[in-house]
């Protein structure tokens, strides 16, 4: 019998009830807003779903490697989180560097 997305929706929705904790769950489930994935069944909100996708269940690129450290990253975003964790003032450094105009 093939699953429906009013079937999919509700089953997501148990998943979502399991792996939420009791008070950051609002009353309303809106299935305009959270959609299971396709893969695995985690529920998220839709802006959230494509990053998922490509992140978890894409075969990965070649290897990415930071810039200003020797760690190496599986994707774009995780590489861009660790920037953004690890290297913040170096970023800015670069940035301000580029845009001086050399003398």
């Amino acid at each position: 019998m093939p699953l429906t997305l009013s079937i999919l929706l509700e089953l997501s929705k148990l998943q979502m009830l399991k792996w939420t904790k009791p008070e950051r769950l609002c009353n309303k489930y809106d299935p305009h807003l959270y959609r299971p994935c396709n893969y695995c069944g985690k529920v998220m909100r839709r802006s959230s779903l494509r990053k998922h996708t490509i992140d978890r269940h894409m075969p990965s690129q070649a290897p990415i490697q930071c810039l200003y450290c020797p760690k190496v990253f599986r994707t774009a975003n995780s590489l861009q989180n660790h920037h953004s964790i690890y290297h913040r003032n170096l970023g800015k450094k670069a940035r301000q560097a580029a845009s001086e105009p050399s003398v």
